[in-house]
Protein backbone atom coordinates (compact mmCIF):
# COMPACT_ATOMS: atom_id res chain seq x y z
CA UNK A 1 0.00 0.00 0.00
CA UNK A 2 0.69 4.03 -0.48
CA UNK A 3 2.38 5.61 2.43
CA UNK A 4 1.09 9.01 2.62
CA UNK A 5 3.63 10.51 5.25
CA UNK A 6 6.83 8.55 3.29
CA UNK A 7 5.16 8.50 -0.21
CA UNK A 8 6.91 5.12 -0.86
CA UNK A 9 4.55 2.27 -1.65
CA UNK A 10 5.04 -0.54 1.58
CA UNK A 11 4.21 -3.60 3.07
CA UNK A 12 3.61 -3.75 7.31
CA UNK A 13 4.03 -6.65 9.10
CA UNK A 14 2.84 -6.52 12.90
CA UNK A 15 4.47 -8.58 15.32
CA UNK A 16 3.08 -8.39 19.07
CA UNK A 17 4.44 -11.14 20.84
CA UNK A 18 5.72 -11.96 24.43
CA UNK A 19 9.28 -12.51 25.48
CA UNK A 20 10.95 -13.11 28.65
CA UNK A 21 14.28 -10.84 29.04
CA UNK A 22 16.99 -10.38 29.56
CA UNK A 23 19.06 -12.68 26.97
CA UNK A 24 16.04 -14.59 26.07
CA UNK A 25 16.20 -15.32 22.44
CA UNK A 26 12.68 -14.57 20.73
CA UNK A 27 12.79 -17.24 18.11
CA UNK A 28 12.43 -14.78 15.45
CA UNK A 29 14.24 -13.91 13.04
CA UNK A 30 12.59 -10.24 12.13
CA UNK A 31 15.83 -9.30 10.18
CA UNK A 32 14.96 -12.16 7.55
CA UNK A 33 14.43 -10.83 3.98
CA UNK A 34 10.80 -11.15 2.80
CA UNK A 35 10.92 -11.82 -1.19
CA UNK A 36 10.43 -8.79 -3.39
CA UNK A 37 10.80 -6.16 -0.53
CA UNK A 38 12.99 -4.28 1.79
CA UNK A 39 13.36 -3.34 5.49
CA UNK A 40 13.17 0.15 5.73
CA UNK A 41 13.62 0.17 9.27
CA UNK A 42 15.98 -1.88 10.87
CA UNK A 43 16.86 0.66 13.46
CA UNK A 44 13.46 -0.33 15.29
CA UNK A 45 14.77 -3.58 15.95
CA UNK A 46 17.92 -2.47 17.48
CA UNK A 47 16.05 -0.62 20.27
CA UNK A 48 14.72 -3.69 21.49
CA UNK A 49 16.76 -6.62 20.48
CA UNK A 50 20.15 -8.09 19.52
CA UNK A 51 20.99 -10.19 17.25
CA UNK A 52 22.73 -13.89 17.48
CA UNK A 53 24.85 -14.89 14.25
CA UNK A 54 21.47 -16.71 12.58
CA UNK A 55 20.32 -13.83 12.66
CA UNK A 56 17.15 -14.25 16.00
CA UNK A 57 16.50 -11.91 18.18
CA UNK A 58 17.47 -11.67 21.79
CA UNK A 59 16.22 -9.34 23.98
CA UNK A 60 18.38 -6.84 25.66
CA UNK A 61 18.88 -6.36 29.03
CA UNK A 62 17.44 -3.44 30.84
CA UNK A 63 14.81 -2.74 27.73
CA UNK A 64 11.30 -2.36 29.47
CA UNK A 65 8.17 -2.53 27.16
CA UNK A 66 4.59 -1.79 28.86
CA UNK A 67 2.62 -4.39 30.64
CA UNK A 68 5.71 -5.70 32.25
CA UNK A 69 5.73 -7.95 35.34
CA UNK A 70 8.33 -9.58 37.15
CA UNK A 71 7.86 -13.30 37.38
CA UNK A 72 8.84 -15.90 40.29
CA UNK A 73 12.61 -16.75 39.20
CA UNK A 74 13.44 -12.89 38.70
CA UNK A 75 12.98 -12.38 35.25
CA UNK A 76 10.45 -10.19 33.34
CA UNK A 77 7.79 -10.54 31.48
CA UNK A 78 6.18 -8.16 29.39
CA UNK A 79 4.78 -7.69 25.36
CA UNK A 80 6.43 -5.54 22.76
CA UNK A 81 4.46 -4.59 19.34
CA UNK A 82 6.55 -3.60 16.50
CA UNK A 83 5.73 -2.12 13.23
CA UNK A 84 8.31 -3.45 10.58
CA UNK A 85 7.95 -1.47 7.22
CA UNK A 86 8.65 -2.93 3.62
CA UNK A 87 9.74 -1.30 0.67
CA UNK A 88 8.97 -2.93 -2.78
CA UNK A 89 11.97 -3.56 -4.26
CA UNK A 90 12.56 -1.52 -7.40
CA UNK A 91 11.47 -3.48 -10.62
CA UNK A 92 14.58 -3.74 -13.62
CA UNK A 93 14.09 -2.15 -17.00
CA UNK A 94 15.88 -3.06 -20.08
CA UNK A 95 16.43 -0.49 -22.51
CA UNK A 96 17.89 -0.46 -25.80
CA UNK A 97 19.28 3.02 -26.93
CA UNK A 98 20.37 4.62 -30.12
CA UNK A 99 24.10 5.75 -28.72
CA UNK A 100 23.53 8.51 -31.66
CA UNK A 101 20.75 10.30 -29.98
CA UNK A 102 19.94 8.78 -26.78
CA UNK A 103 16.07 7.45 -28.59
CA UNK A 104 14.94 4.14 -26.49
CA UNK A 105 14.14 2.22 -29.13
CA UNK A 106 12.58 -0.40 -26.98
CA UNK A 107 12.42 -1.28 -23.57
CA UNK A 108 10.90 -4.32 -20.99
CA UNK A 109 10.52 -4.24 -17.67
CA UNK A 110 10.95 -7.03 -14.88
CA UNK A 111 9.94 -7.35 -11.88
CA UNK A 112 11.36 -8.02 -8.47
CA UNK A 113 8.54 -9.91 -7.20
CA UNK A 114 10.56 -13.15 -6.27
CA UNK A 115 13.84 -11.59 -5.56
CA UNK A 116 15.14 -10.58 -2.31
CA UNK A 117 17.83 -9.22 -0.75
CA UNK A 118 21.60 -10.18 1.18
CA UNK A 119 20.31 -12.83 4.24
CA UNK A 120 21.66 -11.17 8.00
CA UNK A 121 23.30 -14.11 8.37
CA UNK A 122 25.60 -13.76 5.22
CA UNK A 123 26.07 -10.23 6.56
CA UNK A 124 26.81 -11.50 9.78
CA UNK A 125 30.36 -14.08 7.86
CA UNK A 126 28.29 -16.85 7.06
CA UNK A 127 29.86 -17.74 3.60
CA UNK A 128 26.95 -20.42 3.20
CA UNK A 129 23.96 -18.24 4.02
CA UNK A 130 21.61 -16.95 1.26
CA UNK A 131 23.70 -14.16 -1.03
CA UNK A 132 21.71 -11.04 -2.77
CA UNK A 133 19.19 -12.35 -6.02
CA UNK A 134 21.27 -12.22 -8.79
CA UNK A 135 20.09 -10.74 -12.70
CA UNK A 136 20.72 -10.68 -16.03
CA UNK A 137 19.75 -8.84 -18.90
CA UNK A 138 20.48 -9.87 -22.43
CA UNK A 139 20.74 -7.26 -25.72
CA UNK A 140 17.64 -8.14 -28.62
CA UNK A 141 18.30 -8.08 -32.86
CA UNK A 142 16.70 -4.72 -34.14
CA UNK A 143 16.57 -4.62 -36.92
CA UNK A 144 18.43 -1.93 -38.93
CA UNK A 145 21.12 -1.61 -35.89
CA UNK A 146 24.14 -2.71 -34.56
CA UNK A 147 25.13 -3.32 -30.49
CA UNK A 148 28.12 -1.27 -29.86
CA UNK A 149 28.00 -2.61 -26.04
CA UNK A 150 28.18 -6.11 -24.41
CA UNK A 151 25.52 -8.17 -24.76
CA UNK A 152 24.68 -9.54 -21.20
CA UNK A 153 24.59 -6.87 -18.38
CA UNK A 154 24.54 -8.87 -14.46
CA UNK A 155 23.88 -7.56 -11.65
CA UNK A 156 22.36 -8.41 -7.76
CA UNK A 157 19.68 -6.67 -5.49
CA UNK A 158 21.19 -4.16 -3.35
CA UNK A 159 18.40 -2.78 -1.49
CA UNK A 160 16.70 -0.43 -4.06
CA UNK A 161 13.04 0.09 -3.70
CA UNK A 162 10.42 2.01 -5.55
CA UNK A 163 9.57 5.71 -4.34
CA UNK A 164 6.09 5.71 -5.11
CA UNK A 165 3.53 4.21 -7.28
CA UNK A 166 3.99 6.59 -9.85
CA UNK A 167 7.85 6.19 -9.64
CA UNK A 168 9.36 2.85 -9.68
CA UNK A 169 12.90 4.06 -9.23
CA UNK A 170 14.02 1.93 -12.15
CA UNK A 171 17.08 -0.29 -11.80
CA UNK A 172 18.31 0.41 -15.19
CA UNK A 173 20.33 -1.67 -17.78
CA UNK A 174 21.05 -0.20 -20.74
CA UNK A 175 22.50 -1.55 -24.19
CA UNK A 176 23.52 1.22 -27.07
CA UNK A 177 23.08 0.62 -30.75
CA UNK A 178 23.93 1.79 -33.78
CA UNK A 179 22.06 2.47 -37.12
CA UNK A 180 23.60 1.13 -39.45
CA UNK A 181 20.58 1.59 -42.47
CA UNK A 182 19.36 4.78 -43.40
CA UNK A 183 15.80 3.65 -43.77
CA UNK A 184 15.59 2.46 -39.85
CA UNK A 185 13.94 5.19 -38.84
CA UNK A 186 10.93 3.00 -38.20
CA UNK A 187 12.48 1.47 -35.24
CA UNK A 188 13.28 4.72 -33.22
CA UNK A 189 9.80 4.87 -31.96
CA UNK A 190 9.87 8.01 -29.54
CA UNK A 191 11.65 11.27 -29.87
CA UNK A 192 13.75 12.29 -26.78
CA UNK A 193 16.43 11.28 -24.83
CA UNK A 194 15.67 8.79 -21.89
CA UNK A 195 11.95 8.65 -23.41
CA UNK A 196 10.40 4.96 -22.55
CA UNK A 197 10.71 3.68 -26.61
CA UNK A 198 8.09 0.47 -27.69
CA UNK A 199 7.41 -1.53 -24.41
CA UNK A 200 7.96 -5.22 -25.11
CA UNK A 201 5.47 -7.24 -23.93
CA UNK A 202 5.97 -9.95 -21.08
CA UNK A 203 5.42 -13.39 -22.21
CA UNK A 204 2.38 -15.05 -21.96
CA UNK A 205 3.59 -18.31 -21.19
CA UNK A 206 4.01 -19.43 -17.57
CA UNK A 207 5.12 -22.67 -18.32
CA UNK A 208 6.74 -23.55 -21.39
CA UNK A 209 8.07 -27.36 -22.25
CA UNK A 210 10.70 -28.20 -20.75
CA UNK A 211 10.90 -25.97 -18.19
CA UNK A 212 11.96 -26.98 -14.50
CA UNK A 213 12.49 -26.35 -10.90
CA UNK A 214 14.92 -26.63 -8.27
CA UNK A 215 15.64 -27.64 -4.64
CA UNK A 216 18.06 -26.91 -1.97
CA UNK A 217 18.67 -26.83 1.55
CA UNK A 218 21.24 -24.61 4.23
CA UNK A 219 24.69 -25.15 3.58
CA UNK A 220 24.31 -27.04 -0.23
CA UNK A 221 25.73 -25.00 -3.66
CA UNK A 222 22.24 -25.39 -5.93
CA UNK A 223 24.68 -27.92 -7.77
CA UNK A 224 24.61 -30.03 -5.13
CA UNK A 225 20.57 -31.26 -5.67
CA UNK A 226 20.31 -29.97 -9.14
CA UNK A 227 23.04 -30.80 -11.15
CA UNK A 228 24.75 -28.33 -13.75
CA UNK A 229 21.56 -25.59 -13.56
CA UNK A 230 23.81 -23.27 -15.35
CA UNK A 231 23.70 -25.62 -18.32
CA UNK A 232 20.14 -26.50 -18.00
CA UNK A 233 19.42 -23.17 -18.29
CA UNK A 234 21.26 -21.91 -21.00
CA UNK A 235 19.80 -24.91 -23.13
CA UNK A 236 16.13 -23.81 -22.31
CA UNK A 237 17.17 -20.44 -23.60
CA UNK A 238 18.81 -21.59 -26.79
CA UNK A 239 15.99 -24.77 -26.95
CA UNK A 240 13.42 -21.17 -27.52
CA UNK A 241 15.83 -19.12 -29.28
CA UNK A 242 15.88 -21.56 -32.03
CA UNK A 243 11.49 -21.97 -32.24
CA UNK A 244 11.73 -17.90 -32.65
CA UNK A 245 11.74 -16.41 -29.03
CA UNK A 246 14.59 -13.24 -28.07
CA UNK A 247 15.90 -13.92 -24.44
CA UNK A 248 15.20 -10.53 -22.70
CA UNK A 249 16.70 -11.33 -19.32
CA UNK A 250 16.18 -12.90 -16.02
CA UNK A 251 15.26 -12.65 -13.04
CA UNK A 252 16.80 -14.04 -9.52
CA UNK A 253 19.55 -16.15 -12.01
CA UNK A 254 20.85 -19.45 -10.66
CA UNK A 255 24.99 -20.08 -10.82
CA UNK A 256 26.10 -23.33 -9.73
CA UNK A 257 28.30 -22.58 -6.94
CA UNK A 258 26.13 -20.12 -5.58
CA UNK A 259 24.47 -21.55 -2.02
CA UNK A 260 21.06 -22.01 -2.15
CA UNK A 261 18.96 -19.17 -1.53
CA UNK A 262 15.79 -20.28 0.27
CA UNK A 263 13.94 -16.56 0.96
CA UNK A 264 14.00 -15.98 -3.08
CA UNK A 265 10.63 -17.77 -4.50
CA UNK A 266 10.77 -18.30 -8.16
CA UNK A 267 13.57 -17.27 -10.89
CA UNK A 268 11.42 -15.90 -14.25
CA UNK A 269 13.06 -16.07 -17.69
CA UNK A 270 12.02 -13.50 -19.73
CA UNK A 271 11.18 -14.91 -23.93
CA UNK A 272 9.33 -12.82 -26.38
CA UNK A 273 8.08 -14.08 -29.67
CA UNK A 274 9.89 -13.46 -32.37
CA UNK A 275 7.46 -11.07 -35.19
CA UNK A 276 7.36 -11.70 -39.40
CA UNK A 277 8.88 -9.33 -41.37
CA UNK A 278 6.60 -7.12 -43.46
CA UNK A 279 7.99 -5.98 -46.33
CA UNK A 280 6.50 -2.68 -48.07
CA UNK A 281 6.84 -1.24 -51.42
CA UNK A 282 6.93 2.21 -51.17
CA UNK A 283 8.28 5.24 -53.31
CA UNK A 284 10.77 8.67 -52.25
CA UNK A 285 7.74 10.33 -50.84
CA UNK A 286 6.44 6.89 -48.83
CA UNK A 287 3.44 6.31 -51.16
CA UNK A 288 2.56 2.93 -51.29
CA UNK A 289 3.39 1.32 -54.73
CA UNK A 290 2.28 -2.34 -54.14
CA UNK A 291 1.11 -4.74 -51.50
CA UNK A 292 3.05 -5.57 -48.95
CA UNK A 293 4.49 -8.93 -48.36
CA UNK A 294 5.01 -10.94 -45.29
CA UNK A 295 8.14 -13.19 -44.39
CA UNK A 296 8.06 -15.34 -41.28
CA UNK A 297 9.69 -18.81 -41.69
CA UNK A 298 11.39 -21.39 -39.45
CA UNK A 299 13.69 -23.69 -40.82
CA UNK A 300 14.45 -25.26 -37.67
CA UNK A 301 10.86 -26.39 -37.04
CA UNK A 302 10.68 -30.39 -38.79
CA UNK A 303 7.71 -29.82 -39.38
CA UNK A 304 7.29 -26.98 -42.31
CA UNK A 305 3.62 -26.43 -42.70
CA UNK A 306 3.21 -23.09 -42.84
CA UNK A 307 7.14 -22.76 -43.77
CA UNK A 308 8.12 -23.81 -39.80
CA UNK A 309 5.97 -21.66 -38.17
CA UNK A 310 3.20 -22.57 -35.62
CA UNK A 311 2.43 -20.10 -32.72
CA UNK A 312 0.34 -22.66 -31.12
CA UNK A 313 3.35 -25.46 -30.52
CA UNK A 314 5.36 -22.05 -29.73
CA UNK A 315 7.47 -22.10 -33.23
CA UNK A 316 7.81 -18.56 -34.20
CA UNK A 317 9.92 -16.63 -36.88
CA UNK A 318 13.64 -17.01 -36.67
CA UNK A 319 16.42 -17.44 -38.84
CA UNK A 320 17.86 -15.40 -41.78
CA UNK A 321 15.42 -14.35 -44.61
CA UNK A 322 15.91 -12.27 -47.33
CA UNK A 323 13.84 -9.32 -48.74
CA UNK A 324 13.59 -8.93 -52.95
CA UNK A 325 12.23 -5.66 -54.70
CA UNK A 326 9.41 -6.05 -57.33
CA UNK A 327 9.30 -4.58 -60.98
CA UNK A 328 6.88 -1.78 -60.47
CA UNK A 329 6.04 -0.15 -63.40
Amino acid sequence: MLNKMTGRYEYKSDYKGTVVYPGATTGQNFKAPVAGYQLLNPEILDQYFDFDANGYAIMKKGVLTPETRVLENGMVEGKINLTLNYGVLSPIKVQYVDTDNGHVLASMELPSYYMSTVSPERLAGDPKAPDASKYEGAAINIPGYKLVSAPLIEGKIDGQTQNSLQDKNYIYLTFQYKKVMDNAESATTTPGKGSTGAAISANTWTNLPGMFSISGVYGLKNSADNGDVEKRTQDLIDRYKKQGFSYIGTTNKIFNDDYYNYYATWTKIYLIPNQAVQVNYVDEQGNKLADSDTIATNAANPDQTNQGVNHSANWNPAGEWTAKPKDIQ
